[in-house]
């Protein structure tokens, strides 16, 4: 059975270093601008597309650069179906979009591109 008490250097067997540290998401302005040059994933508008970031961050932390879905900016910030205003779970069902799949087809889309030497 691990050990459940509290002796400064570890909790339950886990080094307290480790319970509480906290990684820092992956920044990457390369995929950032790929990102802003797709089209709205939910209207398809060309035009002020910003990257939205769809992690699992808390409240005033961004996620990881890589799991961005291009939005333009009534889809992420000033619609009333907005990113921003209904939360992820709710856009996603709103929008009726598969966040998951679509982060996936980006992130190889994207890894294909520079692979070729295209970005």
């Amino acid at each position: 059975m691990a050990d459940s008490s509290w002796n400064g250097t570890s909790i339950y067997g886990i080094a307290v270093s480790q319970q509480y540290r906290r990684s820092r998401p992956e920044r990457n302005p390369v995929y950032l601008r790929f990102i802003r040059r797709l089209p709205c994933v939910v209207c398809g508008v060309m035009r002020y597309i910003e990257a939205a970031h769809f992690g699992p961050r808390g409240l005033g932390q961004k996620a990881d650069d890589r799991q961005t879905l291009p939005l333009c900016h009534k889809h992420h910030r000033t619609g009333n179906d907005a990113y921003h205003r209904l939360g992820p779970a709710r856009f996603a069902d709103r929008h009726q979009l598969n966040v998951v799949a679509l982060l996936t087809l980006l992130n190889t889309f994207f890894d294909e591109k520079l692979q070729r030497g295209h970005l």
